[in-house]
């Protein structure tokens, strides 16, 4: 049966800059009514935004057609612990508390939740599940608790057990399961025996053609011959292992590393950056994913970097799909699934995880590479993503399985 009304769940949407929204005007496209519900937008700056701070109950929106209710939350702040879980909980609890009263019968015929972190996020729309009796999709972005648990977030055993309760409630609740990787599965498993289907991530920016690159970033992308990652700046990421490869290339002075983001680590990394004198190396931001998009399509290469643990091999970070769109050969600094299709597709070079070593290898590879060579990464990206990961596919597939 054809599912003519969509209510999607998620901790972020526009404008914050996630996947979820071109998702959402996708599935507008394909004749479907398209509600999103989701708090107030705060990511990546930890802020509420501007235009949303004097907000004190449900706010509606309509961004091109899809229809938005917001409800206030606690913003991210710092991105700490104890106010990623105040952010966590907020939403959880406002959530309930703005939506317990309103009348949302004949709005949507289908549930489907998009589960970045947290995974708490899904509660909310089990609680609409129970309450309007309509089934649930629920795509897995992030391996709960594994990914709290390996980034070090969370080390008591006791609070890992009882996340795990919660998983494998969230899991029995949902009437299909959707994983964003292959990897993903034999996780999944260990906390459900729901057949998991596969919908891989795409590149989700809305670009904007009048947004300038800054003057600074500008000159070196002009002057030099710049290796670009854009993203989280965390513990998963593993920057440090960028900063020591970074120390192996110091004779190479044409070559420059831009970090772009914000996150946990960037005050310890801008820190380590002062206290080696690592010159080569520059961070920005964290800007717009389209001014980071535009960045990464002039630079001469992009980075991606993950930190030695085995969920982190079991997942394709985000930035992969959108380093393909950009173009540019990927050097990957990471174990598993990311590098596996890295050097199966031929779309850039691979190191194992942590290993600076042959990180910094691969750059002066790359470097001396004529452009014949580079050429070639070029149009395997793009030929991959395009086969792979277009996201009118993706969300065909996703349709499918609301309505199989």
């Amino acid at each position: 049966m054809k599912t003519k009304k969509i209510l999607i769940i998620s901790h972020h949407f526009w404008p914050e800059n996630f996947l979820i929204n071109e998702i959402a005007l996708k599935i507008k496209k394909f004749n479907r009514k398209v509600t999103v519900i989701t708090g107030l937008p705060n990511y990546p700056k930890g802020k509420i935004f501007k235009k949303y701070n004097k907000i004190k109950s449900i706010k509606y929106e309509n961004f091109r057609g899809v229809q938005i209710v917001r409800f206030p939350i606690l913003p991210r702040n710092s991105g700490s612990f104890f106010d990623l879980v105040f952010n966590y909980l907020s939403y959880l609890v406002s959530g309930i508390y703005y939506l317990r009263n309103l009348n949302l019968n004949g709005v949507f015929d289908h549930i489907f939740i998009y589960s970045t972190s947290p995974i708490t996020t899904a509660l909310l729309g089990i609680f609409l599940k129970k309450k309007y009796k309509k089934k649930i999709t629920l795509w897995i972005q992030d391996l709960w608790p594994e990914s709290v648990e390996s980034t070090g977030y969370i080390k008591n055993k006791f609070f890992l057990y009882l996340i795990s309760l919660i998983v494998k409630y969230i899991y029995k609740q949902s009437d299909n399961l959707v994983a964003q990787s292959k990897g993903f599965k034999k996780n999944i498993r260990k906390y459900s025996n729901k057949k998991v289907k596969i919908v891989e991530n795409s590149h989700f920016i809305l670009e904007n053609k009048k947004i300038k690159i800054p003057s600074k970033i500008n000159f070196l992308l002009q002057k030099k011959f710049c290796v670009t990652f854009a993203g989280n700046i965390g513990k998963a990421q593993s920057i440090t292992t960028i900063l020591e490869a970074c120390r192996k290339l110091k004779s190479y002075r044409n070559i420059h590393v831009i970090l772009i983001g914000g996150g946990s680590e960037v005050k310890n990394i801008k820190n380590l950056i002062k206290k080696y004198c690592i010159n080569n190396i520059s961070i920005f931001g964290p800007y717009s994913s389209d001014l980071a998009f535009k960045i990464l399509k002039k630079s001469k290469a992009s980075l991606l970097s993950l930190k030695k643990n085995d969920i982190f091999s079991m997942t394709i970070p985000n930035k992969f799909q959108t380093y393909l769109c950009a173009g540019k050969p990927i050097l990957v600094s990471a174990n598993g699934e990311v590098s596996k299709l890295t050097n199966i597709n031929k779309v850039g070079l691979t190191s194992p995880a942590e290993n600076f070593l042959k990180l910094s290898k691969n750059i002066i590879k790359l470097y001396k590479m004529s452009s014949k060579e580079t050429k070639k990464f070029k149009y395997n990206c793009l030929k991959y993503y395009k086969n792979s990961f277009d996201i009118n596919k993706q969300t065909k597939k996703l349709l499918n399985i609301f309505e199989s």
